[in-house]
């Protein structure tokens, strides 16, 4: 596992994230690690919603301006 100083880090951030993706990267304070920088994981897109979804929603009808829906709505 490669190993890197702060001061290396802030020097060649670009290269270091980059090949950190490859390979995990040690990040060290004096001596003394204080980070891992590694490749992130892919996120879960979970369950998605089914086409058509968002448009079934009723939302609210309001004329002109949403200000005061907005304040009544906050000063329930």
């Amino acid at each position: 596992m490669k190993s890197v100083s702060i001061d290396e880090l802030r020097q060649s951030t670009e290269s270091i994230v980059r090949e950190a993706a490859q390979e995990a990267t040690l990040v060290t304070d004096q001596g003394e690690v204080v980070a891992v920088i590694e490749a992130a994981k892919p996120i879960s897109q979970g369950r998605r919603f089914p086409s058509g979804h968002w448009e079934s929603i009723r939302r609210p009808q309001l004329n002109g301006d949403s200000t005061d829906a907005v304040s009544a709505d906050r000063d329930r």
